[in-house]
């Protein structure tokens, strides 16, 4: 039985273990070039994922939906990718079950953590102020949450709210 896995971006855990365990096991996989997936900032080149995908024959596929739709982990937590864009890019699983209707297909997504990535020394602050910004809220202390909200740059937690949306 052959698997071919998608994985949620290069690191050694999402690609070099998953490799491993199935060596172990003496599972057949195949998984994707590594220069096709996101690394740390980089995205992963979702298009020709998705073609890669297609163009692979197997009685099993394990997917990552933040890889398929996103180009990895970390862009999944960006909003460089609207709803709609990742929309069509999941469109693609239903072309895989049009091919191989037999094929068991396996979606995984990771819940988006509570707070924003940290890649400066400036998101590091918004990182800061968005954690007690929700922290407050979450206590129920509404006022100092939006005088917390006042001091981020405008938009910012609308354009949160926004992405948790979209991922969910």
């Amino acid at each position: 039985m052959k698997t071919v896995v998608v994985p949620m971006d290069d690191r050694p855990p999402n690609y070099q273990l998953v490799s491993k365990i199935a060596d172990l096991n003496c599972l057949e996989i195949e998984l994707p070039d590594k220069n096709l997936l996101g690394r740390y900032l980089r995205p992963g080149n979702c298009e020709e994922l998705a073609r890669w995908m297609l163009s692979r024959e197997a009685d099993r596929f394990i997917i990552s939906v933040d890889m398929l739709c996103y180009g990895g982990l970390i862009a999944s937590r960006e909003d460089e990718i609207s709803a709609r864009t990742a929309i069509d890019r999941l469109s693609s699983v239903r072309e895989l079950r049009r091919r191989f209707p037999n094929a068991e297909i396996f979606l995984s997504s990771i819940v988006r953590r509570a707070s924003v990535s940290v890649s400066s020394a400036g998101s590091k602050e918004q990182w800061t102020m968005l954690n007690k910004y929700l922290w407050l809220s979450g206590q129920g202390r509404i006022e100092e949450a939006e005088a917390v909200e006042n001091d981020l740059p405008r938009g910012f937690v609308g354009r949160y709210r926004e992405l948790r949306l979209r991922n969910h």
